[in-house]
Order: structure tokens, then C-alpha cells, then sequence
């Protein structure tokens, strides 16, 4: 998209901040437990650009910057641990000049999503039956007459 004031790439969400101080926000809903690789970059699409960008994951900013000229890249690359559920949002607000920014997002994880606590304590009372019930049968030796 380019109107000859704001240019957004093809791969890009164009976060528009408000003009009385409104922040723009993505937000990423994890929908498993486990750690979330995030990288990308937040980049100045407007002539006179002026914006705060962020990254809160669990309340905590993992990432901030500002993007302050048209065609400034600002790259990220983090990790986040989340539970099923956890919000990260990807932010860009006003500063000092015109509000359009574009986000390249890329949200991946490894496969390995961290156990519930009630899994764990099902694993658990299943391991400590497996120990009785072995220590019952170890006991009993077979057959009485």
C-alpha cells in the first residue's frame, strides 16, 4: 500500500496509533503452555513518524523503542514462557510525529508445551500407585495352600 503518505509492505499489519494519545495494540492469546519465540520488526510507514513500540508479555515489557523516520526498522527477536491463555501485546503509540507503523510478526514455538498443574498431580498419584501396587505384588508370592 503506498497513498504517498504511508507506505505498508505486503507482509505487514499497520498498527495506527491514535491522534489524542490512543495506543495501537496486537494482541497474541497463547493456546498452549510453552515458550513462544517472537521476532520480527516494527517499521516507520509514514512521513514524519513518531512512535513508542512495545512488546508486554505477562504484564512485564519484554521489548520497547521508539521508530522516529519513515523506513526505520526496529528488529526484535525474544522468547516469552506463556500458559494457555497469556496475552502478549505488540504496541505502537504516539510520540513526537504521525502514528503509522507496520509490525512484521513471525509467533512459533518448539512443540514442547509445559504440563497443567492438575496433569502433574494425575502423573503423580499415577506413580505412586504404580509403587504400591508393585510393592503389594512383591509381597504376595503366589498361590497358598
Amino acid at each position: 500500500f503506498n497513498d504517498g503518505n504511508v507506505v505498508a509492505a505486503a507482509n505487514q499489519i499497520l498498527l495506527v496509533a491514535g491522534i489524542k494519545g490512543q495506543y495501537a495494540d496486537l494482541i497474541f492469546t497463547a493456546p498452549a503452555s510453552g515458550t513462544y519465540s517472537l521476532t520480527g520488526s516494527f517499521t516507520g510507514d509514514q512521513f514524519k513518524i513518531g512512535d513508542f513500540v512495545g512488546i508486554v508479555s505477562n504484564g512485564g515489557v519484554v521489548f520497547n523503542s521508539t521508530v522516529t523516520s519513515e523506513g526505520q526498522i526496529v528488529a526484535f527477536d525474544t522468547s516469552v514462557m506463556l500458559a494457555t491463555g497469556n496475552t502478549v501485546v505488540f504496541s505502537a503509540g504516539p510520540d513526537s510525529g504521525l502514528q503509522n507503523v507496520g509490525l512484521d510478526l513471525t509467533v512459533s514455538t518448539g512443540g514442547s508445551a509445559v504440563p497443567e498443574p492438575s496433569n502433574l498431580v494425575l502423573l503423580c498419584i499415577g506413580l505412586i500407585a504404580l509403587f504400591v501396587l508393585g510393592k503389594l505384588s512383591a509381597g504376595h508370592s503366589g498361590i497358598s495352600g
